[in-house]
């Protein structure tokens, strides 16, 4: 099984690194925009674990599965548990400091 997430480990940090360049690109246009939330670095950051973590998990899993490590019904756990992952950890996108303002005037 150790081997198994050996082989697997430069997957996952291209993975991780996709998904915190991305972010990166987002932060970058957010702030080009005038649109940053109020904590923009906890907010992507948040944005990059829940991607990138869910996308991990799903993608051990299927390895697994490949693998024959699992049957079908755990994989589909994971896949299941990777999109929860990433719908609570992500949550909804906060408002940015421009509509903030604007609601405050109201």
């Amino acid at each position: 099984m150790t081997a198994f997430l050996w082989a697997r480990l430069p997957d996952i940090a291209l993975v991780w690194v996709f998904f915190a360049l991305i972010q990166a690109i987002r932060m970058a246009h957010d702030e080009f925009t005038d649109r940053l939330p109020v904590r923009p670095m906890l907010f992507f950051v948040r944005e990059c674990v829940a991607q990138a973590g869910g996308l991990t998990i799903a993608g051990l899993a299927f390895g697994a599965y490949e693998r024959g490590l699992i049957s079908l019904v755990p994989l589909a756990v994971a896949v299941i548990a990777a999109v929860a992952i990433g719908y609570f950890v992500a949550g909804k996108e906060p408002a940015s400091k421009a509509e903030r303002s604007v609601n405050r005037a109201v």
